[in-house]
C-alpha cells in the first residue's frame, strides 16, 4: 500500500472518528482543505480523495466554496441495518411480516430522514453476498444499528454480535445474547381472537396455525377455549407450514365438514401467510361467512394478505414494530436504558382506522427527541 493511500486513510478514520464521538456534530464545517494538509502532511489531491470518500459514504457533504460540512443526517445516527434471513425471490421461505417491515421502511424513508439498508439471505451468513456489505458497514460506522426480523441465532461469533457498543434489536420472542427483543404479544392475540367468537355467540372453535408456534402457544389456546366455555377438539388445532400453505385449504375444508352441530363454528388462522388459502377451504366447505362460521385472520399492518371472504383482521402493526425497534437502537446509542423486552399488542382493523391506537412517535420525530 503506497503511502499517499495509508495517509488517505488516516485521513478518513480520523474525521469519521470525530464525526461519530461528536466532536464534529452534524452541521458542524470541517477543517479547510489547507488546513487537513498541514494536520496530516498530506497532498491537497490525498486530502480530496479522502473527502470524497467520506462524501459517498454520507459523513459529508461540500457545500462549494462555503467548505466541507458535517452531514446533517449521517449513517451512524439515521441509517438502520434490517437484516432478513432470505431473499423476497425465495418462494416458500420469504413471509409476509417481512415484506411489511420492508414496505414500512420504504414508507418512512419517504416520509422521514431516517434511512434502512437491507441485507438479505442471512440465514447462512457465510453464504450470503450481502454478509461482507453488513459486516464492511459496521466496521466503517456507517450505521446507526441492526435490525433483527427474527431471532439472531445465525450471527452468533461474528462482528454482528461481537461488535462492542453497536445497538441491536430484535423481533423475537425474548432477548438473545444480551439483544432486547420488540415480541408481538401472541398471547393476546389467542384471548382476543377468542374474546371476540365469544361475544359473536360461537361455541365450537378451531385453530390453523404454523409450526413457529410452540407448544405453549396451542397450551394457551386450549385453556383459553376452557376459560370462556367454548368447545375444542383435538383435531380441530391443526398446524400448516408457511412453505406449504396452499394445502392449508385442504385442512380447512376437511375441518368443516360435518352435521352444523358436529363442526366448528369458528377459526382462527394465526399467520397471515394462510389467510388466504384457509378462506379457499371455507368456500369449496360450502359455508357462508358470517352467517355459519367467523374466521379471525391474523394481519400485518397496514400491509393485509388478499381475502376473498369478510374476515375479521386481527394483527400487528408493522409502523409500530418498527417505530419501537428504532426507539430502542436510539436509546442504546445515547446511553440511556434500555428494556429487555418491549412487547407489541394485537389491533383489529377498526381500532387502526377509528384511531383507537395509543400514541406512537412518529419516526420523523425521533429527531426532535434526542
Amino acid at each position: 500500500m503506497s503511502r499517499k493511500v495509508v495517509r488517505q486513510h488516516t485521513i478518513v478514520e480520523r474525521l469519521r472518528q470525530q464525526i461519530v464521538e461528536s466532536h464534529l456534530p452534524p452541521g458542524s464545517r470541517l477543517p479547510t482543505r489547507n488546513e487537513l494538509e498541514g494536520k496530516f502532511k498530506a497532498s491537497l489531491m490525498t486530502v480530496q480523495r479522502a473527502l470524497a470518500f467520506l462524501e459517498a459514504e454520507g459523513f459529508v457533504c461540500s457545500r462549494g466554496r462555503n467548505g466541507t460540512f458535517v452531514a446533517d443526517y449521517p449513517p451512524h445516527l439515521w441509517c438502520y441495518a434490517l437484516v432478513f434471513p432470505h431473499h423476497p425471490t425465495r418462494e416458500g421461505h420469504w413471509v409476509r411480516f417481512w415484506t411489511a417491515l420492508s414496505h414500512e421502511a420504504s414508507r418512512i424513508q419517504h416520509l422521514s430522514q431516517r434511512q434502512f439498508a437491507c441485507y438479505y439471505d442471512m440465514d447462512i451468513p457465510s453464504k450470503s453476498d450481502d454478509f461482507p456489505k453488513l459486516e464492511s458497514a459496521i466496521v466503517n460506522q456507517r450505521t446507526a444499528g441492526v435490525i433483527f426480523p427474527v431471532t439472531p441465532t445465525r450471527f452468533d461469533g461474528t462482528l454482528v454480535l461481537d461488535t462492542p457498543d453497536l445497538p441491536r434489536v430484535g423481533v423475537m420472542d425474548r432477548p438473545y445474547h444480551g439483544v432486547p427483543a420488540v415480541s408481538l404479544d401472541s398471547h393476546a392475540f389467542i384471548d382476543r381472537s377468542l374474546d371476540y367468537f365469544a361475544a359473536r355467540g360461537r361455541k365450537r372453535v378451531a385453530a390453523l396455525m404454523v409450526p413457529g408456534h410452540s407448544g405453549d402457544y396451542m397450551d394457551h389456546f386450549r385453556r383459553g377455549c376452557q376459560q370462556r366455555g367454548l368447545e375444542h377438539r383435538s383435531w380441530w388445532l391443526q398446524v400448516s407450514a408457511q412453505a406449504a400453505a396452499k394445502w392449508s385449504a385442504n385442512t380447512v375444508e376437511l375441518l368443516l365438514r360435518g352435521a352444523p352441530g358436529e363442526r366448528p363454528d369458528a377459526l382462527m388462522v394465526s399467520d397471515d401467510n394462510l389467510v388466504e388459502h384457509a378462506s379457499a377451504g371455507v368456500i369449496a366447505s360450502g359455508l357462508r361467512t358470517p352467517d355459519d362460521l367467523d374466521v379471525v385472520g391474523h394481519c400485518n399492518f397496514p400491509w393485509p394478505a388478499a381475502s376473498v371472504l369478510p374476515v375479521k383482521r386481527l394483527g400487528f402493526d408493522a409502523h409500530e414494530v418498527l417505530a419501537r425497534c428504532v426507539e430502542i437502537i436510539d436509546l442504546q446509542r445515547q446511553g440511556k436504558p434500555v428494556p429487555e423486552r418491549t412487547v407489541v399488542p394485537p389491533r383489529f382493523e377498526d381500532e387502526l382506522a377509528l384511531g383507537a391506537l395509543p400514541a406512537v412517535l412518529p419516526l420523523k420525530e425521533f429527531s426532535q427527541a434526542r
